[in-house]
């Protein structure tokens, strides 16, 4: 955990240096190269990284690799074929310098250097997103797939961006879903004050209802067969939804985001309205948590939609009271992950390097 926090906040502090450089490259660039040397170089780091490591080890090749044993994408099956030359901690490290890239990309394109601090904050600290992303390696290859795909969404390149939803799909079958959000730049959606509040009002009614509405419609969609593999992300309680001090303030956080969205850029815009998408997904994550999963794709753009909101808001006493309160809440949470009797202590808490393993595998 200190390892992972002290790393972070030197990320978000040569982010937040580069407000003051003159060139084009400076404080970002410095904070990725750290961000990507620190998560590419992980061993045993995340819950998921043993099982991948296993499966890499197992599969030695397609000829004496017994598929049918095995339940995972063939995309997947592939990688793991063509870096067995350089083993999985070379795919490790070649897949998250693609990823990191990615995502630098994204805040560099989109996000005013004096905000880029607040960018890396987000993926950093709140711990939906890097540290999570690093254990599901397949996920976060399928979203950083979208993440390029959007470029062809906003310019309404539909045939381009099915090919790399597609693509996507091959490492998380998951990605199939995204397919209708190709013809999403078509929409052309620019949210007044009256629709906005519209729209969180029918998101307000959805959070404590849609269970109840829809949730045998989600029972059905997620047992099709394409989806068999993910049947274990299934429960069949149905939690009450969280109404504490978090909960509220996230709303008002969404409210603002959707009342500030008519400011944005024509493209801002579109990426704006998929992020606002994403809240939708976690509706039904009390019945079947597989759809929280498909809310990644669109949830991680808020590190670009946040700090272009809060850009945006004029009234200084809003701006600063909202982003301090984002601040503190983002740190509890990041404490509350390493909490000794969660899920993620034991796979997070102590962060181990490839250089601490008896060989190179």
């Amino acid at each position: 955990m200190v390892a992972t926090l002290i790393v972070n906040i030197l990320a978000v502090f040569f982010a937040w240096l580069a407000r003051f450089q003159k060139s084009k490259y400076g404080g970002l660039e410095v904070a990725f190269i750290l961000l990507t040397v620190f998560m590419s170089i992980r061993y045993n780091f995340g819950n998921d990284y043993k099982s991948y490591l296993e499966l890499f080890l197992r599969m030695g090749s397609f000829s004496s690799f017994d598929f049918t044993s095995e339940s995972t994408e063939i995309g997947w099956y592939f990688l793991n074929y063509i870096f067995q030359p350089i083993g999985f901690f070379g795919m490790v490290i070649v897949l998250t310098v693609f990823e990191y890239a990615v995502i630098y990309r994204l805040i560099k394109k989109y996000v005013p250097k004096e905000w880029y601090w607040l960018s890396v904050f987000i993926f950093t600290i709140n711990t939906g997103y890097m540290l999570v992303f690093g254990s599901m390696m397949r996920q976060f290859l399928a979203m950083c797939i979208f993440i390029i795909t959007i470029d062809f969404i906003v310019k309404k390149r539909w045939i381009s961006s099915i090919l790399l939803v597609l693509l996507a799909s091959l490492f998380h079958t998951s990605a199939l879903f995204l397919l209708p959000f190709c013809f999403f730049g078509y929409l052309g959606i620019s949210l007044t004050k009256k629709k906005a509040l519209i729209w969180f009002g029918v998101y307000l009614s959805l959070y404590f209802m849609a269970v109840e509405l829809l949730g045998d419609y989600f029972f059905k969609l997620v047992e099709l067969e394409q989806f068999e593999k993910y049947q274990y992300y299934i429960g069949g309680e149905k939690g009450a939804k969280g109404t504490g001090l978090g909960v509220v303030f996230s709303m008002i956080m969404y409210m603002f985001l959707l009342l500030h969205q008519k400011y944005q850029s024509k493209d801002m815009k579109i990426i704006f309205m998929l992020f606002a998408i994403s809240v939708f997904f976690y509706l039904f994550a009390d019945i079947a948590p597989l759809t929280s999963r498909l809310g990644y794709y669109f949830s991680v753009l808020s590190i670009v939609c946040y700090p272009l909101m809060f850009k945006m808001i004029k009234n200084k006493i809003w701006r600063y009271t909202l982003l301090a309160g984002y601040i503190i809440i983002t740190f509890k949470s990041f404490n509350d992950f390493f909490d000794p009797s969660g899920i993620w202590y034991d796979s997070f808490y102590t962060y181990q390097t490839i250089f601490s393993a008896n060989t190179w595998m």
